[in-house]
This record gives structure tokens, sequence and C-alpha cells, in this order.
């Protein structure tokens, strides 16, 4: 594992635009003193990040981005603020648990409603709004005729429970 003071040797972390810079050229010649550090991977869901290799390990640049400017990695995850799993820029970084980063996840592309946490009750005829609380429970919010009220219903449920204001927006791909 890498420690901060390694990492400063080796790379440049600018807080305000997100990158990774060489602090030295290889002997090699394969890199030179200020290029650009990272390659993108996708992970399972389709979510893009950006990793580099360091002394033969993999890392996520906004995992180094903690180690940079903490001097620890996070004990947990890493959530992008925004939902851009490529944007490193450390106002979009917040260290998480795993419960916390689900709390600020975009809305599925396989969401019927447009809206998280409401569906349609083909035999009741009515909107059904739910919400999953801190402990893990899911929560009935109840049955509405329309869904701007489920909607509305889900929403301040989202605030009483922590939600964070990116949750549920569009996202790209569905896991």
């Amino acid at each position: 594992m890498i420690s901060k003071s390694s990492i400063r040797q080796l790379l440049k972390y600018d807080p305000l635009t997100g990158e990774f810079t060489r602090q030295k050229s290889s002997r090699n010649g394969r890199w030179k003193k200020g290029s650009k550090v990272g390659r993108l991977l996708s992970n399972n869901c389709g979510k893009n990040y950006i990793c580099t290799n360091i002394n033969g390990g993999d890392y996520l640049l906004h995992r180094l981005a903690f180690l940079y400017m903490t001097g620890e990695f996070p004990s947990h995850q890493v959530d992008h603020i925004n939902g851009d799993g490529t944007d490193n820029r450390w106002i979009n970084l917040r260290a998480v648990t795993h419960r916390e980063n689900s709390m600020n996840t975009k809305r599925r592309i396989d969401n019927k409603s447009g809206i998280c946490g409401v569906s349609w009750d083909k035999s009741r005829k009515k909107w059904t709004a739910r919400i999953k609380a801190y402990d893990g429970r899911y929560l009935y919010l109840g049955r509405f005729s329309n869904i701007n009220d489920a909607a509305k219903s889900r929403k301040e449920a989202e605030k009483d429970h922590g939600y964070h204001e990116f949750h549920g927006q569009v996202k790209e791909v569905a896991c």
C-alpha cells in the first residue's frame, strides 16, 4: 500500500481540477514530468472512474486524492457528489459508508415511473411510494391517486432520512 509521502514524491494532485500529474520523468522515457496520470475504468454497472498503476498496484484516483489531501485512505467509500466518477475535484469528493453512498445514487434506467421509490400498483390503480431507511428497512409512504403527490411524499421522506439532494437524477446505465 502506498503512503502519503510516496504519493507526493511520485504525483502532484490539483484539488481544483481533480487531475494528477507526474512529478518526475521515467528513466525509460515512457512518461514525462507534468504528464497526466490515469486511465478510464468502467465498473460492472457501467460507471466510469479513473485509475492508475503505481509500483504494480492499481489505485482509483479518487482514493489517491484522499490519501494526498488527508494522509490516509478513506475507511469506507468515496462518493462523487455530482455522480460523475471521473470528476475528482476535492470539492466533489466525500468519504462515506456504503449506505451513505447509496443515498446519492442516480435513478436507474429501468425505472418506469421516472421517480425513485414511486411505482404503479396495478391491482389498486394507485401510485405507491416507499423509501429505504438508514437502518435498511423499507418504509411504506402511502398510495396516491396522483403521481405528483407520490413524488412529493418521496422527496419529503428523502430529506427526513438524509438522502443527498442529487439522489434520483437520471442514471446513464442500469446495474
